[in-house]
């Protein structure tokens, strides 16, 4: 692993900070900020989305989960989940 680091050092160390870049630098750095602008707002977005669907959710799970550990004890038998409990 330290191996790996230090050679990515020692690539962005050689990096000409300050001289001009170079044309296939220029449009490697252009393609790279139209990839960010187009994604960012939809990745933002899914993420969101992806929160509020696991907020959502989070209730049942919580109250499945007490009913699977026996905390909560359901008004009706089901002799399945009772020998799972026991």
């Amino acid at each position: 692993m330290e191996a790996k680091n230090s050679a990515f050092m020692d690539l962005v160390a050689s990096t000409p900070i300050g001289k001009p870049e170079s044309e296939a630098e220029r449009r490697l750095r252009e393609a790279a900020e139209w990839v960010v602008d187009t994604t960012e707002e939809r990745a933002c977005e899914g993420q969101k989305s992806f929160l509020v669907m696991c907020m959502m959710t989070f209730p049942a799970w919580l109250l499945l989960l007490f009913v699977a550990l026996g905390v909560i004890k359901l008004p009706f038998d089901i002799p399945g989940l009772d020998n799972l409990l026991m």
